[in-house]
């Protein structure tokens, strides 16, 4: 098969897990035989670099075409057997994208389908934008496929022309059934394992991402309840979207007054700093559709506490400790957050610091399951349901056709 990602957010955002669940999936495929390419904008959750220019030259991408140097429009690079062709943008927020950059990235969309002429097109987006093109596959015969995770899609319109929905976990499908009426079909997480390496001194408590939203409060709350009990632990901050001095500071504490907190910023390879992690805390408070970063860690064999949030307990399963969404919490996530729901998470974290079969038991039973896991190879499914869209859409097509024929042949007759 020949698979086509397009989504004026780049596949090579290292800060978006849907982009690394797509190109996971892309390479996946690639690996299996099938051509996988992928057409974008220069538009990211957090970027990295100052320009889109500079994100190119990071990649090592080329100018398309006849023209040559910074002023080329579309670019091209190619990783893990992948190809991508990117319309460069001045703009790399969504929010900030132009109306001429939104139609460039449109025109490379449809010469790029029209060239490549793939069986079926992945994609994530709802602006109008995405939604006509959405149509135009529609119109052709293409089958699109959305992959979402993103909890916050609110337009039915979104899916009208979509041909196949794939998520993560049961959870989001269940939330996007209930709210849209569509059928979303879960794939589970499909995550690269840890490389395996020299180990640094494993001896952090690792946060990723200190958004109010994924948690921040609680981590806040635990780092000062170690310190006020005399816990020797250091913490790790993975300032992937949000800086925890932001946060901090929203929720009333001095950033400065955390001593033992070390801030890295956005990681494009997370092997540093899973050799480093002793304990991942995940206590996202919003609908977390299936975290990547549980399932990574169990890779590493790394215990995670987490909330019981979303996709989370199908996720993690009885790998790890679960803890309910805190109350205070459910709605207004830059509150402080009780000290009853920071002693209950900092009694297991002690415990796993401390004791040292304890810990040993917990990294055993993270590393089964992720063997356990990975004894599936989720593009066997995959495959299977691109197979069955692509014919399906195909029937759809010669049925049509052979209606209009008919139809044609009869005002002929008349």
């Amino acid at each position: 098969m020949k698979i086509l990602f397009a989504s004026p957010f780049c596949l090579l955002d290292p800060s978006s897990g849907a982009s690394i669940t797509c190109r996971t999936i892309l390479e996946g495929l690639a690996a299996r035989g099938h051509q996988a390419h992928a057409v974008s904008a220069c538009v990211f959750d957090r970027p990295q670099f100052a320009t889109s220019e500079e994100f190119l030259g990071h990649i090592g991408a080329r100018p398309l075409g006849n023209k040559t140097g910074p002023r080329s429009m579309f670019w091209q690079a190619s990783r893990d057997g992948v190809g991508y062709v990117i319309a460069q943008s001045r703009a790399q927020l969504r929010s900030r994208v132009t109306c001429a950059e939104a139609l460039a990235y449109q025109r490379l969309f449809v010469v790029a389908v029209r060239n490549q002429r793939p069986d079926a097109v992945l994609v994530y987006g709802g602006k109008p934008v995405d939604r006509d093109n959405y149509r135009w596959l529609h119109e052709r015969g293409i089958p699109a496929v959305f992959y979402v995770a993103n909890p916050n899609y609110w337009d039915r319109r979104t899916f009208r022309d979509i041909d196949l929905i794939l998520t993560d976990t049961e959870a989001t499908a269940a939330l996007y059934k209930k709210r849209l009426g569509v059928v979303a079909n879960p794939i589970g997480k499909i995550v690269k394992p840890f490389p395996q390496g020299p180990d640094a001194p494993r001896d952090c408590v690792t946060l990723v991402n200190p958004a109010p939203e994924k948690g921040a409060s609680v981590f806040l709350g635990i780092v000062r309840e170690a310190a006020r009990r005399g816990l020797d632990a250091r913490f790790l901050v993975v300032e992937s979207r949000r800086r925890l001095a932001e946060t901090a500071n929203a929720i009333g504490i001095d950033a400065a007054s955390l001593t033992n907190v070390e801030c890295v910023g956005l990681q494009e390879d997370m092997s540093n700093v899973w050799r480093r992690t002793k304990v991942l805390l995940h206590p996202s408070l919003w609908h977390e559709s299936g975290s990547r970063l549980v399932v990574e860690a169990c890779s590493a064999g790394v215990p995670v506490l987490a909330t019981s949030s979303g996709g989370i307990p199908e996720t993690l399963g009885e790998a790890g400790f679960l803890f309910p969404v805190p109350p205070e919490l459910s709605e207004k996530y830059a509150l402080p957050a009780a000290p009853e729901t920071v002693a209950t998470w900092t009694d297991t974290l002690e415990k796993l610091l401390r004791d040292e079969t304890f810990y040993a038991s917990a990294s055993e039973r993270a590393l089964q399951h992720w063997k356990a896991r990975a004894a599936h190879d989720p593009f066997v499914k995959i495959e299977a349901m691109l197979e069955k869209t692509v014919a399906r859409k195909k029937e759809r097509v010669q049925r049509a056709l052979a209606a209009a024929k008919a139809k044609r042949a009869l005002a002929v007759e008349a």
